[in-house]
């Protein structure tokens, strides 16, 4: 009997040494994903040319397509100065699989306008011990998604020339919470008809589009393109990408009227895929620091 108690306290001790060994290595796994995050979020804002903020006019818009001007003006941008760095936090949901449970998630996001990029950074809470750490981003051409489970494992590390162009059409589809950005030299615009047109945008080389449509009020009701999807082990495939919010919900912030409901649809085969679906719970124009 006395040896079976010994038995089970050495066990115990044991168990009690791998927890914590466990927890030192997600700690550090914690502070060096967080370090990395911070270190392109300093990229970011570092890389930005020093530009005087012009104010938006009619004159500025007037050739743009009809629908265009009519979001520019709903979105209360005449008569404010280009916006050149943007900081939001987001809360949401996420789900891996088309069949998945809907997983919480909290977000923060970076942009810079003149130089365009983002870092964003999400927060997973799979189980009450089990989360997912995620860090997103367009910087100086390049684009990579990189996912770990406990800020440790590596489950997603997308990258190379499809991700370069799948990370700048986010980047475009996004210009909405910053839509002075609309009106830029890198911007293109095409008109399709009363209600769509076409943009593309050109950085580094690279270049990307996509279709925007608005209603008659001058709301955005989607953008869609064709995005590298990632479908597992490293694998890139080309599928249409629908990003939309069927309740259109405005708010006034900083001055402009920006939309504070999305989510996010792959199109597949077997049917639509809404994988995120976000609110934005904070943003702030041209504050270039960390939360």
């Amino acid at each position: 009997m006395g040896n079976f108690a010994l038995f089970i306290k050495l066990a115990l001790i044991g168990v009690g040494v791998l927890l914590v060994l466990a927890a030192v290595v997600v700690g550090i796994g914690n502070i060096s994903f967080k370090r990395a995050f911070n270190g392109k979020v300093g990229r970011l804002f570092k890389d930005q040319p020093k530009a005087e903020r012009a104010v938006i006019t009619e004159e500025d818009i007037k050739d743009l397509p009809e629908p265009v001007q009519r979001f520019l003006r709903y979105t209360k941008v005449i008569g404010k100065k280009r916006v050149a760095t943007v900081r939001l936090k987001q809360k949401g949901f996420m789900r891996p699989k088309p069949d998945g449970n809907w997983i919480p998630l909290e977000a923060e996001q970076f942009f810079a306008v003149d130089n365009p990029g983002f870092v964003w950074k999400g927060s997973l809470t799979m189980a009450p011990l089990l989360t997912m750490s995620a860090q997103d981003m367009y910087l100086n051409g390049t684009g990579n998604m990189h996912v770990k489970v406990m800020s440790t494992i590596t489950a997603v590390n997308a990258k190379g020339k499809d991700m370069d162009k799948a990370s700048l059409l986010r980047y475009l589809s996004e210009m909405s919470w910053f839509p002075t950005s609309f009106v830029s030299d890198k911007v293109k615009w095409e008109p399709i008809d009363a209600q769509s047109a076409r943009a593309s945008i050109t950085d580094h080389g690279i270049t990307v589009s996509g279709v925007f449509t608005f209603n008659d009020k001058g709301e955005l009701i989607y953008f869609a393109a064709e995005r590298a999807r990632d479908v597992g082990g490293g694998k890139l495939v080309k599928t249409k990408w629908i990003a939309d919010s069927p309740v259109r919900e405005y708010r006034t912030i900083n001055g402009m009227h920006i939309q504070v409901k999305g989510q996010a649809s792959w199109h597949l085969d077997s049917g639509e895929y809404t994988y995120i679906k976000l609110d934005l719970t904070d943003i702030e124009y041209d504050n270039p620091t960390l939360y």
